[in-house]
């Protein structure tokens, strides 16, 4: 790994998935709709559902229902999975505009690019091929991949590590402050996006160091322009 670094001509670019690559709101809060169907639990607001995209849902749940046990958060994220897996008859998410061309400049531009996301990596690799971007990618972690997941910094720095990459040369791309306080925790240079999950107050308050409002604009940060 040390050796790729040392040659590697291009910077790095880590991305976060849902919210930065795919539009997958809608899909999700209907997912938690049909959960809190199923359980009968107190309905929530779309706003509020929307606002822990980004948390691993055995996180997001207990957040979401405060009294909930955990056994009943446990139930609840495997009832969520299965709606998820088996109903994208009704769920199926869709990538943001400009994202395949710009993944494609990037590509030919000689950089690195992987994926930090609290999503499973299985769901991950399954949209990353039905999109016909898998191939951009050379590192993927999903949630069952870090210990501690965001805003903890550990999915950046396995993936420094992996690469044996300087933070000076990483670029954290995300939705969610959570993505911009795992960046910064790492010390890498951050991008919030703000036609995802978030807004530009919110990125620019958890410190983003660049806030674009189309993916394509990606190509026009200092980090990528320089």
């Amino acid at each position: 790994m040390t050796i790729f670094a040392t040659y590697m001509e291009k910077k790095l670019i880590l991305f976060d998935f849902d919210g930065t690559l795919c539009d997958t709101r809608e899909s999700i809060v209907r997912t938690y709709h049909m959960v809190i169907d199923k359980l009968g639990l107190e309905d929530k607001d779309d706003e509020l559902l929307a606002s822990t995209i980004g948390t691993p849902l055995v996180k997001a749940y207990p957040f979401l229902f405060p009294h909930m046990t955990p056994e009943e958060a446990t139930n609840a994220v495997a009832v969520h999975r299965s709606f998820w897996d088996t109903r994208q008859d009704i769920l199926q998410p869709k990538l943001f505009p400009g994202v395949a061309d710009t993944l494609a400049v990037l590509a030919d531009k000689g950089y690195t690019m992987t994926i930090a996301s609290a999503r499973r990596r299985d769901t991950l690799r399954h949209y990353l091929d039905i999109f016909g971007v898998a191939q951009y990618f050379d590192f993927i972690l999903g949630v069952e991949d870090v210990v501690n997941a965001k805003p903890e910094p550990e999915a950046v720095l396995v993936t420094l590590e992996h690469y044996g990459c300087d933070a000076a040369d990483a670029l954290m791309v995300g939705d969610m402050p959570v993505d911009i306080l795992m960046g910064a925790g790492a010390k890498v240079a951050t991008c919030g996006v703000t036609y995802g999950n978030s807004c530009r107050e919110e990125l620019a308050a958890s410190g983003a160091d660049y806030i674009i409002d189309e993916f394509k604009e990606l190509l026009d940060v200092p980090f990528i322009s320089k």
